[in-house]
């Protein structure tokens, strides 16, 4: 009998450790409140990995099943600069460097060499961090008293309401036309998407840990 379970249902299931993993790092929750030092770090390496995203997604736009993922309001690189700018000043270039987790996984972007692949890691990125991360929104601005500049990252105005987004994305996931083989390799390459989140968010958590201790930030 065939398997009827929605593509989008599979690929939830089959990435759910994976996404308990990245979840499990408090890194957010181990900000004191007001510490926007911590905010910044996570923004910053944020600005790098949507700058490497984007970039991708750009040469795919072509790409007839890639194409209906790129909805207008999506992008998030202008509100990361925003935010930066918020938080760091207007000098924020000069003040920030990618993580080497980072730089990993912005070099992974840059190898992928198929639509379904790229498309494995703007589900993690839109659906996980910005869809999902209403509640990081929530939690920035009662423990942070961020509000717009400096949580704009954040902000789907422009995109409807979040349920209505993943409910939208979640149908173009099952209609595209991937093959099962490719639908397994998307999979894979999210699974692979949210172990290299897990390791950046790791990374930042490590530095509050040597703050904390009075090691070195």
């Amino acid at each position: 009998m065939a398997d009827l379970t929605p593509f989008s249902e599979s690929l939830r299931r089959e990435t759910a450790r994976e996404q308990a993993e990245a979840d499990s790092s408090r890194f957010l929750d181990q900000l004191r409140p007001g510490q926007l030092s911590g905010v910044s770090a996570l923004t910053a390496q944020h600005y790098f990995i949507y700058s490497a995203l984007e970039a991708v997604a750009e040469e795919r736009r072509t790409d007839t099943a890639v194409a209906p993922f790129l909805v207008p309001g999506l992008t998030r690189v202008p509100a990361l600069q925003v935010d930066l700018e918020h938080l760091l000043g207007s000098d924020w270039r000069d003040r920030i460097r990618p993580r080497p987790t980072t730089i990993t996984y912005c070099t992974r972007l840059a190898e992928l060499d198929s639509g379904h692949t790229f498309i494995a890691h703007h589900y993690t990125r839109y659906l996980g961090d910005v869809v999902n991360g209403q509640l990081v929104k929530s939690q920035l601005e009662r423990r942070h008293g961020l509000v717009g500049p400096g949580a704009t990252f954040y902000d789907l105005s422009d995109l409807g309401p979040a349920e209505q987004f993943r409910t939208r994305y979640h149908a173009l996931l099952d209609s595209a036309p991937w093959s099962s083989g490719e639908q397994q390799e998307l999979i894979a390459e999210a699974r692979l998407a949210l172990a290299h989140t897990a390791a950046i968010l790791d990374d930042l958590a490590q530095d509050l840990d040597s703050a904390g201790s009075g090691g070195p930030g």
